[in-house]
């Protein structure tokens, strides 16, 4: 397992510390407000080759960032990931696309794992996530798909984002996250921005009182659009 690079003697979690167990911030801590375990580079090269690489393969991300002196660079170097909690403020794609790409490239790049803050029905099961789908016409009707295979991937979908660290998105659980000096990323348009109409890309639809901002401000936390 050591040669395969699944083993390391310790790992970083998401809080910035070092884990002092294999249980620390292991698998029962997913989908939970508490600090997680950074993927090994192998678990992230595994990763690589089927969703997320799937994903890459149809978009091609690019990322760039804003240094402090306000000069613009290629990748994520310009983010003060190590200067106290974080909170990213994103405008959601198409079905939330843009995340897992992201996500990867903040752990490779900056050794980081920012936590998401998902609806809550990702964590109510493959059946209410499949629901949602259909609802929201990214699932076909039954008749014409298997409903068998339409939960699997519901249930790969959920399973993915609890790996990457998501947890449901409440005032609770942010705040939280951001007491405990993670980087938290938040998307104020919710599941109606992630499933666009036509007409609608790139448009922002946050609520009328943006209360992150004053969650952000509690913890003295640097908001990165």
């Amino acid at each position: 397992m050591e040669a395969d690079g699944f083993y390391v003697p310790t790992r970083r979690l998401s809080s910035g510390r070092a884990s002092t167990s294999a249980s620390d911030g292991g698998g029962a801590s997913f989908g939970l407000p508490r600090p997680i375990q950074l993927p090994t580079a192998k678990e992230l090269e595994l990763d690589s080759q089927g969703f997320v690489s799937v994903i890459n393969r149809l978009t091609s991300p690019v990322f760039y960032s804003t240094t402090a002196d306000g000069k613009i660079v290629r990748g994520l170097l310009g983010i003060p990931v190590h200067q106290g909690p974080i909170l990213l403020i994103g405008n959601h794609q198409f079905f939330a696309g843009d995340m897992y790409p992201m996500i990867k490239q903040f752990i490779t790049e900056l050794g980081v794992l920012p936590r998401g803050l998902a609806h809550p029905v990702v964590f109510a099961g493959p059946d209410a996530l499949a629901e949602a789908g259909r609802q929201g016409g990214m699932v076909q009707e039954e008749r014409n798909r298997n409903k068998k295979d339409a939960n699997a991937g519901a249930a790969q979908f959920g399973g993915l984002l609890t790996t990457y660290g998501a947890v449901p998105v409440s005032g609770k659980n942010m705040h939280k996250l951001l007491e405990q000096g993670e980087i938290v990323l938040l998307y104020p348009g919710g599941a109606r921005e992630a499933f666009k109409r036509k007409g609608e890309a790139y448009k922002i639809m946050w609520p009328g009182k943006a209360e992150f901002v004053r969650m952000a401000a509690k913890f003295g936390a640097t908001i990165v659009p």
